[in-house]
């Protein structure tokens, strides 16, 4: 007692003890004391308890002095318990008022249990008898029951209910003691009739009350729950995630609407009914179905709302998307009029395509009048949704829609109100009247019009009207070019040029084809498949590989035709102007088609491998859910043994069935291998990634574990089976065998005629009984342990089927509805019921033969105890008859009644007769009656509940157990999880995330990001081999550098103009060759980061998904780790076109350094012999030509041996499966499940058939397998005349000249001679400059004489003023150079990267595939026309045996190899030529000017003195200070602006990552800005050496003729006008990032950690790209995946605020539009410092961090 109260103590004292001083001790010795006084109290309690029972029972009692004992003990210590409190209180406790009052109460109950303990033990029966007014309590409860009344809320109803129940049950227990009393039947039995049945009438209309009010309760709560949503709900355009709730609203009207409208209907029904009914709660009823219906009106108007509202949003974000999309279009076409359609540099033959692609152009301008038109249309409807957000500047009129009473009013459908603020959901409104009402916003329109979807409107239409004028305009353009040009042509223009150009057109179309061809392949290669129809989807792009390859083999001879047509043209005509071009269009040409047919043959390799290993998987999975649906379909063991016999030779089967298809999961894997190599060599040879091989893979690792679990799984179900099949035989038959001996069990009961020998025999039988029942406790013991056995084997066979059902993946052909639970109850169950049954028996027999005992010996004892027999059977009779009354009862007729009545009464007699003494001794009459009366006389209704909540109990017991073992399994899996993260296998992570179903649009956004990161990667190796290629050709040119430069150190006295491509080659390599390694080492070292990156991200992502896995299954939430990964993903690409972007900066500036080395002059003296091509030897190069192709065929042959050979191993393995299966089933033809039907027997045969055919085929594929091999060789082996004979023939039809080795011989005599004159013309050379070198000696010996006369005469020369203003120009022509270069970098990125890498990438890659198609059919062709062919040679060789006229391929190949070395010689002589003639003229000029030339040198100090001269460089160095005063500034305000650009990019960029881009830009901008002052410090050097060089100029005469100043002067003027106009566009572009700042002040600065995605679908005809909803119009993808699409967005976003106060973050929840300041939450307390840092550091997702700051996760 005391224990439970902390705050009290007491202590006991003896009294021949003095009083302890101590008070902790006092209270110690109190508290034990107390501590006994309670124990006491407790054991008195229950030790009367059982004497009761015994006294009931006509037995003696047992406890009666140990009760009086522990009485007595417990009042000697109370007695020292009060001296020790009152103690207590003299020492002053602090609660010894409270001890005192617990002595008080234990002295209470002490006090009670002594005359409980007298009332039992010291009366007699007679005396102990109660005497009850049956009458008097009938009535009170009838008053108190007609008092009642009903509640006016749930709680109390529910309250009165319950008391209701325990009040009828006390009623119902009334009837046995009314029925009882004889005395006053009539009148007691009328009352306690209408107190019955106004008891059931009121728990009647209680129950039915509490029902209807719970439903109306349920229906109310759920209404409000919508309402509320609805009212908070962003109804705006900043509410992005409209389409969500649009397709929940119509899940809800589709699916929900309906069942609620019939739920209100059917409450509306039932009270109506009620009420009718005059039920006596009707007013509360009457409440709650007003209520109802008040509310479901309502939320009809929030739908008719909801729905206005979602086609308003859709509208209008559909309006602002077309129009975007429209005008990004129009922006589009618009740049490709200006760049495309320029007349300049075109001629004829492309003009007239410019004009007919124009007119293509204006046709389809026309059709987007009609859009146009229908956009301003709608433009005039689209509802002003920004308003709803933001409070407009001045008042609007708004419409209702729906009607709402609110407080101040009515609002009215339809009606127009006044808008006065818009804060929050109510809306402040004013209706005509000037009534000013609050009311939802959600309640309300904006009528239109918008103002800016007006505005855009019309921006779209004056742009259109632009574009068709300059459509129009450059129509014209290029009308009266191509006039002009028709017009020079007809007027004696060059025919053989105009040939020459319309062969280029046609090389040009050439191309063009094969371009669009390349981007079909590229867009059949590219995309992965559809996962939902991956077999289809490969087929069909093998067959659009197929259609490719036609198209391709169509273009090829078309290309064969042009390609012979202009190498007719440049033999004939090798001195055509256009010569070049033509000769590089031609090798374009050849290039782009081996391109393509090279990129044809690995795509159709790659679809054909990708389509076998696709029907392999679809095979296998077939396979599996086929067994796996059996599997799944067993929920319950077998209950008898012949189904479990039956279920076991089942799974033998199924066992057997899969070991027999092994061979399935075998060819899958060595389809994935080929796969792989297919995939392996598009990457090497085309540089293209396989998108699917991942997921095949995955998906082949997937399907092998199914087969493994299959496996298992019937093997641990055999395993369980047997044992369960054991366990139920020893079971059964122990059972049996018990049951049968229970069931025949004497009956040894007395009876009234036995004497005293009948009953001593009944005894001694009975006791013998007793002895059998004893020894059969083994066997009942034994049949619980089997029954044990037998639960658990059933227990581990569902479990193990349920766990094996909780792993299966549905997505691979599993159907759902297999899977629904099963309403078979578990035999399990059954066998628990029997032993219970038997158990619960067997303890009856046992008790009932011991009570029989107990009889037999009290008969005994009466038999022979005849005189104390009539007061034993009063005293029995007495306390049997107290319940019912005091009538006195016979013992006869007593015994007579007990025997007769004992095994229907005996149980209830005892409960009642325990109640009676209960309630007189101690207990409380209502604790007593409820808990015995509840068993005695149940109530219906209470008993409905109890099955009910019975086999509630039974469902959840039966769910728990399946939770634990899906539990069990997860933790499995997750253990196998970590191990394979441990081991790297990371396949099985994505298996689950994909079994919960994640968020497909962001796998396909991964997907997506993953391919542009291959893309960046597949430039960066094409880059990479580019490097290698310059760092060659660096090499070979800086050991001719190194040779040239010991030639300037021998002759420096002569400049001599060198040849300006090998020089510009030179020089330019020279200095790329220093960056090329460095950006190759920086390539380097980036890659290593990236795929270290790439590893540490697959690592995050793999613990991310693992930890979240299971709880996307309980929430059904986004898959936070995969958008983790997609923003990393993001980052990696931006970082990737960064670094590609700086290696196309490094590119441009390589090519400026390129022009700008071209201008310079250079001293160095090339040598021709440097320059001398090595070539191979022709006849090597003609042996590996040949051994390529022999190559080339070996390895296609080996494929197709290699295919051939695995579909006949294919089918050998089908045979060795199928035969023993049908052997099987034929011999166990006694079961009729396994009987074939003749349906089945003709299939085989078919199959049978079909076997031998293919069989038949495969040996004669193998025969012309080898035929063909053998025809090989015997080719190989063939003489070489008739080998000869055949290339001949195959020679001759492209070769028309017959006189092969004479053109030779002449060619060679040519070669000769060409050689010879160049060795003349080298002697000649060498003797002028030996000329021209003693010429200067002597010029420079020369006196200083005349110094006067020349320089006047110089004065007056116009050309020092010229070369001054060339210079100034060169100057300004570097000082442009650095806006060139930017804007060509734009340029590049936006074109080159976007256009030419990406989309002709595509086409490619589809022409590649096609052509190796087309490569393949080229070659079985050629097989076929050389066995013809060798037909006819060998025909002709036996007849006339003439080869005189064939031409030898040696001699071809020596005829080209000899006709390009002529050619080459004669370009070398003609260089030759012009050198040795500028040599000649150069020592005619300065032997005509000897004299002029002796006064040079000494000018000097006069040229000095010269004030023009002097004053040209003034303004010179003036000039350059001004160029870079205002270069500063130019850098200054790019560093501003750029400054601003980079806070302003800040403000709206989307993750941290393109912080760091900017940081990054900003650096490069440092670096370019040194770089330009080190160009700045190199001009300045040059105009140095230019004034240097302007001073000898002054002191010499003019060397050049005024001719060529004239054209000099000319060229640069023509410079300078380019350049003013560069500037201009410079200016402009500079003034239009000036505007865009100053926009992107205007918006707000934050900085958001979830990214938007921007998908775009590619028209794989067109490549053109476009939006989703463009895609789905025209017809490219279908409704599903336009959805898919679209849906596609997270929950959780942070935002990172930057203010006044510095940077803030906050994070949004955009499912309910709310923000959370992490700051306000770490002031709340709703976070802490500790978990922050665990977001930042990304221990804990956005996801938990964001339940966390809303305070949801407390």
């Amino acid at each position: 007692m005391f224990k439970k109260r902390q705050t009290k103590s007491s202590a006991t004292i003896s009294e021949k003890r003095p009083p302890e001083t101590d008070l902790a001790s006092l209270i110690d010795k109190l508290q034990r004391n107390a501590d006994k006084v309670e124990k006491n109290i407790i054991e008195t309690e229950q030790n009367l308890n059982k004497d009761i029972r015994k006294i009931n029972e006509g037995k003696p009692p047992l406890y009666q002095e140990d009760t009086s004992k522990r009485i007595a003990n417990s009042l000697d210590l109370l007695k020292s318990l009060d001296d020790d409190a009152a103690l207590a209180v003299q020492l002053k406790h602090p609660q010894g008022e409270m001890i005192e009052k617990d002595m008080r109460q234990l002295r209470v109950r002490v006090m009670k249990l002594q005359d409980d303990h007298n009332r039992i033990y010291n009366t007699t029966r007679s005396e102990q008898v109660p005497t009850v007014n049956w009458g008097k309590m009938i009535d009170e409860k009838l008053a108190n029951l007609n008092n009642k009344g009903f509640g006016q809320d749930l709680p109390t109803v529910e309250n009165e209910v319950e008391e209701h129940n325990i009040f009828h049950s006390e009623v119902e227990a009334l009837a046995p003691y009314v029925s009882g009393d004889r005395d006053s039947l009539d009148g007691q039995q009328a009352r306690y009739n209408r107190l019955l049945a106004t008891s059931t009438a009121r728990q009647k209309n209680l129950l039915s009350m509490r029902d209807y009010m719970q439903r109306c309760t349920n229906e109310l709560y759920w209404m409000d729950q919508q309402a509320e949503e609805r009212i908070a709900y962003d109804w705006s355009d900043n509410n992005l995630d409209y389409p969500a709730r649009k397709r929940q609203y119509e899940n809800f009207i589709s699916k929900c609407l309906e069942s609620k409208e019939k739920t209100v209907t059917q409450l509306n029904e039932d009270g109506e009914e009620l009420i009718e009914q005059n039920h006596p709660g009707k007013n509360v009823i009457a409440a709650h179905m007003d209520a109802v219906h008040s509310d479901w009106k309502e939320y009809l108007n929030l739908l008719i709302c909801e729905e206005n509202h979602l086609k308003n949003m859709d509208d209008y974000h559909k309006f602002q998307k077309e129009a975007r999309d429209t005008s990004d279009l129009m922006k589009r076409l618009e740049t490709e009029i200006n760049q495309k359609y320029n007349p300049e540099f075109k001629d004829m033959y492309q003009m007239e395509g410019l004009i007919a692609d124009l007119d293509d152009q204006a046709k389809a301008m026309d059709h987007f009048d009609e859009r146009l038109k229908n956009l301003q249309k709608r433009s005039l409807q689209v509802l002003p949704l920004k308003y709803r957000r933001e409070t407009p500047q001045k008042l609007l009129p708004i419409e209702a829609l729906c009607e709402y009473d609110a407080e101040e009013g009515s609002i009215l459908r339809g009606e127009r109100y006044t808008l006065l603020r818009n804060n929050g959901p109510k809306w402040d409104v004013k209706d005509a009247n000037g009534r000013t009402m609050s009311a939802p916003g959600v309640c309300f329109i904006i009528p239109p019009t918008d103002p800016e979807a007006v505005a855009s409107a019309d921006n779209l239409i004056n742009q259109h009207k632009s574009i068709k004028q300059k459509v129009a305009s450059s129509k014209t353009a290029l009308q009266a070019r191509l006039a002009e040009l028709k017009k020079e042509s007809t007027g004696g223009a060059d025919k053989q040029e105009q040939q020459c150009r319309q062969l280029m057109a046609g090389l040009d179309k050439v191309v063009s084809d094969l371009d669009k061809q390349e981007k079909a392949i590229y867009s059949r290669v590219r995309p992965p498949l559809e996962q939902t129809r991956p077999v289809q989807d490969s087929a069909d792009r093998l067959q659009d590989i197929r259609d490719i390859t036609s198209a391709v083999n169509k273009i090829e001879p078309e290309k064969s035709a042009k390609v012979k047509e202009a190498e007719a043209f440049l033999k004939s005509s090798p001195k055509c102007a256009s010569a070049p071009q033509l000769y590089s269009k031609v090798d374009d040409t050849n290039k782009k088609y081996n391109k393509v047919d090279l990129l044809l043959k690995c795509s159709t390799d790659k679809l054909q491998n990708s389509y076998q290993l696709e029907n392999s998987l679809q095979n296998g999975k077939t396979l599996l859910s086929t067994y796996e649906n059996k599997l799944a379909r067993e929920e319950t063991a077998p209950s008898d043994p012949a189904s479990i016999e039956k279920t076991q030779r089942e799974l033998a089967d199924i066992a057997s069935e899969l070991r027999s298809k092994r061979s399935i999961i075998t060819q899958t894997e060595q389809n994935l291998r080929d796969a792989k190599t297919s995939c392996s060599n598009m990457t090497n040879k085309v540089q293209e990634h396989c998108p699917d091989i991942e997921r095949q893979e995955a998906e082949v690792q997937k399907m092998t574990k199914r087969f493994d679990n299959l496996n298992r799984q019937t093997e641990a179900r055999s395993q369980h089976l047997q044992r369960a099949k054991t366990a139920y035989s020893n079971y059964h038959n122990d059972y049996e065998n018990l049951n049968s001996w229970l069931s025949r069990i004497p009956n040894y009961e007395p009876r009234e005629t036995d004497d005293v020998r009948q009953i001593d025999s009944k005894l001694k039988n009975q006791r013998n009984l007793l002895s059998d029942i004893a020894r059969k406790e083994s066997d009942l013991n034994n049949v619980s342990r089997n029954a044990q056995l037998y639960q658990q084997a059933v227990k581990d066979y569902e479990n193990e089927a349920e766990r094996f059902k909780s792993i299966l993946d549905l997505e691979d052909g599993l159907v759902p509805q297999t899977y629904k639970r099963s309403r078979l109850e578990s035999p399990a169950m059954k066998v628990n019921r029997e032993e219970s049954a038997i158990e619960a028996k067997f303890t009856e027999v046992n008790a009932v033969n011991k009570q029989r005992l107990q009889n037999l010996e009290f008969a005994q004892s009466l038999l022979n105890q005849q005189p104390e027999v009539t007061i034993v059977r009063q005293d029995v009779q007495t306390v049997r008859s107290s319940a019912p009354g005091e009538e006195p009862w016979r013992i006869k007729n007593q015994l007579q009644e007990e025997i007769q009545r004992r095994d229907q009464l005996e149980r209830e007699i005892q409960s009642v007769q325990s109640d009676i003494y209960f309630l007189e001794g101690q207990k409380p009459q209502d604790t007593i009656v409820k808990k015995e009366l509840v068993k005695k006389v149940p109530d219906p209704q209470l008993d409905e509940e109890y099955h009910r909540v019975q086999q509630k109990l039974l469902d959840e017991s039966r769910t728990t157990r399946i939770l634990e073992s899906e539990l069990d399994t997860l933790r499995v899996k997750l253990r196998g999880i970590e191990t394979e993260m441990k081991e790297g296998a990371q396949q099985y992570t994505v298996k689950e995330v994909l079994r919960i179903e994640r968020d497909r649009g962001q796998e396909e956004e991964l997907r997506r990001l993953r391919e542009e990161l291959e893309e960046v990667k597949r430039m960066k190796m094409v880059r990479e081999n580019e490097i290698i290629q310059i760092r060659k050709q660096v090499t070979i040119l800086a050991e001719e550098k190194s040779r040239e430069q010991e030639i300037i150190k021998e002759e420096e006295v002569i400049k001599v103009q060198n040849d300006p491509q090998l020089e510009s080659e030179y020089r330019v390599l020279l200095e790329r060759k220093q960056k090329d390694i460095e950006t190759r080492k920086e390539l380097e070292d980036e890659l290593r980061f990236l795929q270290e990156r790439l590893r540490r991200l697959e690592k995050e992502k793999a613990m991310a998904e693992e930890k979240i896995s299971i709880k996307e299954v309980l929430k059904v939430e986004k898959d936070i780790a995969l958008e983790r990964e997609v923003e990393n993903l993001r980052r990696q690409y931006e970082d990737e076109k960064t670094r590609r972007s700086a290696a196309l900066r490094e590119r441009t500036d390589l090519q400026r350094k390129i022009t700008s080395l071209e201008e310079e002059k250079s001293k160095v003296i090339i040598q021709e012999k440097v320059r001398e091509i090595v070539r191979p030897d022709p006849k090597a190069e003609t042996e590996v030509a040949n051994l390529r192709l022999d190559l080339v065929e070996q390895q296609r042959r080996c494929r197709d041996s290699e295919l051939q050979l695995r579909s006949l191993q294919d089918e050998l393995t089908m045979l060795r499966n199928r035969g023993p299966q049908i052997e099987y089933k034929e011999i166990i033809k006694e079961v009729i499940k396994y009987k074939i039907d003749p349906q089945t027997e003709r299939e085989l045969e078919q199959l049978r058939n079909e076997i031998v055919d293919k069989t038949h085929q495969t040996e004669r594929f193998e025969m012309e397998i080898l035929q063909l091999k053998d025809e090989i060789q015997r080719w190989k082996d063939t003489k070489p005349q008739i080998q000869t004979k055949e290339v001949v023939n195959e020679i001759l039809q492209y070769r028309e000249d017959p006189k092969t080795k004479e053109e030779i011989e002449s060619l060679k005599r040519k070669l000769a001679e060409e050689q010879r004159k160049r060795l003349e013309l080298e002697n000649e050379r060498a003797l002028s400059e030996e000329k021209i070198r003693i010429k200067k000696i002597d010029l420079s010996q020369v006196r200083e004489k005349l110094v006067q006369q020349e320089v006047v005469k110089m004065e007056l020369d116009p050309l020092l003023k010229s070369e001054c203003d060339t210079f100034s120009l060169n100057i300004s022509n570097e000082q442009k150079q650095r806006e060139i270069l930017k804007e060509e970098l734009i340029r590049l990125q936006r074109q080159k990267t976007e256009l030419d890498v990406q989309l002709e990438e595509l086409e490619r890659e589809r022409r590649a595939r096609r052509d190796a198609e087309l490569e393949i059919q080229r070659l079985r062709v050629r097989l076929n026309e050389l066995e013809i062919r060798d037909k006819e040679n060998r025909e002709k060789v036996t007849v006339k045996q003439k080869v005189v006229l064939q031409q030898d391929p040696q001699q071809e190949k020596e005829h080209s190899i000899l006709r390009l070395q002529v050619e080459e010689e004669r370009h070398k002589r003609m260089l030759l030529e012009k050198e040795f003639n500028a040599l000649l003229q150069q020592q005619e000029i300065l032997e005509r000017t000897e004299v002029r030339e002796k006064v040079v040198r000494t000018e000097k100090i006069q040229v000095e003195r010269d004030p023009d001269a002097e004053m040209d460089i003034i303004r010179l160095k003036k000039s350059l200070e001004e160029e870079e005063r205002r270069r500063r500034e130019l850098d200054q305000e790019i560093v501003t602006l750029n400054t601003k650009l980079s806070e302003m990019e800040f403000t709206n960029t989307k993750s941290s990552k393109e912080l760091d881009y900017i940081r990054d830009e900003s650096n490069r901008l440092q670096q370019e800005n040194q770089r330009l002052q080190n160009e700045l410090r190199k001009l300045q050097s040059e105009i140095e050496i230019t004034t240097t060089e302007t001073r000898h100029i002054t002191e010499s005469s003019p060397v050049e003729s005024s001719r060529n100043l004239e054209i000099r002067m000319e060229s640069l003027q023509r410079e300078l006008a380019e350049l003013r106009r560069i500037r201009m566009e410079k200016d402009d572009e500079i003034e239009k990032l000036q505007k865009s700042l100053a926009a992107m002040r205007v918006k707000r600065e934050q900085r958001e950690s979830h990214l938007r995605r921007s998908i775009v679908v590619i028209d794989p005809d067109t490549g053109k790209e476009m939006k989703p909803e463009e895609a789905y119009k025209l017809g490219l993808i279908e409704w599903k995946m336009f959805v898919n699409l679209q849906s596609q967005e997270c929950d959780w976003e942070e935002i990172t605020v930057k203010g006044p106060s510095g940077e803030s973050s906050v994070l949004h929840d955009r499912k309910s539009g709310k923000k959370f300041s992490i700051e306000d939450a770490l002031k709340a307390g709703n976070i802490t410092n500790r978990q922050l840092q665990q977001y930042q550091n990304k221990e804990i997702s956005i996801q938990e961090f964001g339940v966390m700051l809303s305070g949801r996760g407390k």
